[in-house]
């Protein structure tokens, strides 16, 4: 709101000890580490610095940034969550890598995540190409993503890799979403227990409400997680309702003795 009423160019946030740098365009939409290592990758190709013609990313890279490398020519490789992570790749020879959350890596002038820096490259390519940020993240489309957080049991964090049910139902739906959507199912990560991560295009809902249908896992957990998920992220394509399932979902998790 203050850079677009202000008429700025453009604004930068960082968080407390100024590793991460997220941005907003002149018109106070945001621009999340996703777009800004795509902006900084691209300009990088187009002066013959982006090593390996290659970006470092993670799982939970928005599945808009792979359909704008595979447009652009840029190779992109997927590492686990988490800085350390994106680094050990970038040792492989690249020199561009980050996360969703602005945490980005320039390993030619840096070896961890630099906010200011971050912004330095963002407003250097604005200043140099003359052209608006809103203009520059046109290159990428973010396509709508929903992240679920479930407190397991050890037992259960093995379920979501071991049980049957739910390994075959988690294919399924896949190849349901095609290379339309994807499914992800996160246990012992950095920062929570276990996720179930759920992206996918607009304009896609028959396959999706036919992947809704479909789902019955064992413990019935993924099949609510997943309800609940898709009518959230493509709430323009299904009726009001799903407040509430939302609502049950979370019921039945703190109730389930498995999931607790």
């Amino acid at each position: 709101e203050y850079v677009s009423k202000n008429k700025l160019s453009a604004g930068l946030a960082f968080d407390g000890d100024a590793d991460r740098c997220l941005a907003v365009d002149e018109n106070g939409n945001l621009v999340d580490g996703d777009f800004l290592i795509a902006i900084c990758a691209n300009d990088m190709m187009k002066n013959g610095k982006l090593k390996k013609n290659t970006a470092v990313g993670t799982v939970m890279t928005n599945m808009g940034f792979s359909k704008f490398c595979e447009a652009n020519g840029i190779d992109f490789v997927s590492t686990k969550v988490g800085d350390r992570y994106v680094l050990s790749m970038l040792q492989n020879g690249y020199n561009i890598g980050g996360e969703q959350s602005g945490h980005i890596i320039f390993l030619d002038h840096s070896t961890t995540g630099d906010g200011e820096l971050s912004g330095a490259m963002l407003l250097s390519i604005m200043k140099r190409t003359g052209e608006k940020l809103s203009d520059l993240a046109k290159i990428m489309e973010r396509l709508p993503q929903v992240l679920i957080n479930v407190k397991v049991s050890r037992e259960g964090k093995l379920s979501f890799y071991t049980d049957r049910e739910i390994k075959a139902e988690i294919e399924r739906v896949s190849e349901i979403l095609g290379d339309r959507g994807r499914i992800l199912v996160v246990s012992n990560t950095e920062h929570v227990p276990s996720a179930i991560w759920l992206e996918g295009r607009h304009g896609c809902r028959t396959k999706h409400q036919s992947a809704v249908k479909n789902l019955k896992i064992s413990y019935a957990i993924l099949l609510s997680i997943v309800e609940a998920v898709l009518g959230d992220v493509f709430r323009s394509l299904f009726l009001v309702g799903h407040a509430q399932k939302f609502k049950a979902l979370v019921t039945r998790v703190k109730a389930s003795e498995q999931f607790r």
